[in-house]
């Protein structure tokens, strides 16, 4: 059997087909890793850990988001550190444990699908957690 063309498949999607010279004709999909996710946003931080939120990537890699990785800095560290969950991260949302307190932290989050783990998106803005953060009541002050 011998490979006579190669055309977009009709949808335009990412995907071919192979024509062949005995009249078979294969599907391809050719998948690439998905593009960064959105800025995080730091909702809260707490004791329990920051809150963040992101979007998802604009474009999958041709396969379904499977995960997303996170990764945290202190400000003034050149190292990112992996965040380790109990469960993997599958929506565009996390909750960041083992934060110290006083200190600013980044955060950045990369998608992964089945051909692998996209580019990270740009980090976060800075957002420190306080010990002593508390809300006076009935005036909706933060100290």
């Amino acid at each position: 059997m011998t490979a006579t063309g190669l055309m977009w498949s009709p949808d335009h999607s990412e995907k071919f087909v192979l024509v062949c010279n005995r009249g078979l004709n294969f599907d391809l999909a050719f998948v690439d890793v998905p593009d960064a996710p959105g800025k995080p946003v730091v909702e809260d931080i707490t004791p329990e850990g920051a809150s963040l939120s992101w979007s998802p990537p604009p474009h999958d890699g041709g396969a379904p988001i499977t995960e997303y990785k996170v990764q945290k800095r202190k400000r003034g560290d050149t190292k990112w550190d992996d965040v380790i969950t109990p469960e993997p991260i599958t929506e565009p949302m996390c909750k960041v444990p083992g934060l110290e307190p006083e200190k600013e932290y980044e955060f950045k989050v990369a998608a992964v699908n089945k051909a692998g783990t996209g580019p990270y998106s740009p980090p976060s803005d800075f957002k420190k957690y306080s010990e002593y953060r508390q809300v006076l009541p009935h005036s909706g002050l933060t100290l």
